[in-house]
């Protein structure tokens, strides 16, 4: 079974649900392709959440 694909909500890239770069926020999980990433939605996830 393939694993499910996420969009890393920094730089958009197709990214594994099974990566190691994951945050909650506002009880959703999101997914990242590098820790650079995952530090860049954490430190603000409005810019990345607000439509």
């Amino acid at each position: 079974m393939k694993a499910s694909r996420a969009i890393c909500m920094v730089c958009d890239m197709f990214v594994s649900q099974k990566t190691h770069f994951k945050a909650r926020f506002k009880s959703k999980t999101y997914y990242f392709c590098c820790d650079e990433c995952k530090h860049a939605f954490t430190s603000n996830p409005y810019r990345y959440t607000i439509s």
